[in-house]
């Protein structure tokens, strides 16, 4: 596999035909790049897919033959032998049939790694060709036309309407502790129970902040998953007048008109069981409650 993955590059004029006829808007772009490599479908995948074919073919047919030849010799045996020595000699042809079964499906994970990695090759080789094109500009970031809505890949679909994704290369700990997503924000729930200010601190220990609430939608996204009957704490404190300061900086941009005063001044939401919840009480900062960390799906701070 090493040596097919080594052969299978391209000449220097392959390589700018290819991306003429597939990508002519950035032939410019690869034109004034000094290192580059584009990887071809050559002779060497062929002749590893054939291989693994012919061999997955010549294997199912000696597998079906000696199969069959074991059952006539065992028909013969049934007819010359007595029952007592029939019995013997049938279990140790199931025997002899058990280990060829498991010879072969030791073939198995191979085809399937091989045929894998052909599919792949040509989604990647379209995934590297566009790396070395945005090089040239010194970006570290570029948004690409897919929009996720959930942590699965099938809640994702680009922009051209289509949601076939044989082909991804998510960063390893996108979706690390993220309960739920929502407006590009991941949540965490620890379930812990501690003061105020540890959770603060426990929230950006975890490359998150301590959450905010901007908007009543989001609000209600927050009460309606974590449908657990108890209080946990938001990143506010209520100052004077009613005005809420949130930990992570952010402005208040949306005051919860029905923020009730408890014995405190730290800001906490009541959760049910039954979507009912989402009401902001205030406690004292000293009490001990689980507390709801944020993070933006893809941030230098989330390790994304």
């Amino acid at each position: 596999m090493v040596i097919v993955t080594y052969k299978c590059g391209m000449p220097r004029e392959e390589e700018f035909r290819i991306i003429r006829e597939k990508y002519p808007q950035y032939e410019a772009g690869f034109q004034s790049l000094s290192n580059f490599a584009l990887y071809d479908f050559n002779i060497y995948w062929i002749a590893l897919l054939s291989g693994t074919t012919i061999g997955s073919f010549y294997a199912g047919a000696l597998f079906g033959y000696t199969t069959f030849t074991m059952l006539n010799i065992l028909m013969e045996l049934r007819k010359m032998s007595s029952s007592s020595n029939f019995k013997k000699q049938k279990k140790a042809l199931s025997s002899l049939i058990a280990q060829l079964i498991t010879t072969l499906l030791a073939i198995v994970p191979i085809a399937i790694l091989a045929l894998s990695l052909l599919i792949e090759f040509d989604y990647a080789q379209d995934n590297r060709a566009l790396v070395s094109f945005v090089n040239q500009y010194n970006e570290s970031d570029i948004w690409l036309g897919l929009n996720c809505t959930g942590l699965s890949k099938n809640s994702c679909e680009w922009d051209d309407q289509t949601t076939d994704m044989s082909y991804s290369n998510f960063a390893i700990d996108v979706t690390k502790k993220c309960d739920y997503i929502y407006n590009n924000n991941c949540y965490f729930l620890y379930e812990q129970q501690v003061p105020f200010a540890m959770a603060d601190i426990e929230c950006q220990q975890g490359g998150y902040k301590f959450s905010s609430v901007h908007s009543y939608l989001e609000n209600r996204f927050i009460a309606s998953n974590y449908m657990v009957e108890m209080s946990i704490w938001l990143g506010g404190v209520a100052a004077n007048g009613g005005l809420i300061v949130w930990s992570d900086g952010s402005q208040e941009d949306y005051g919860y008109s029905t923020l009730k005063y408890g014995n405190g001044s730290c800001v906490s939401m009541i959760t049910h069981y039954d979507h009912t919840g989402g009401e902001w009480i205030t406690r004292n900062c000293s009490d001990y409650l689980p507390f709801l960390c944020k993070r933006p799906v893809c941030s230098e701070i989330g390790g994304c």
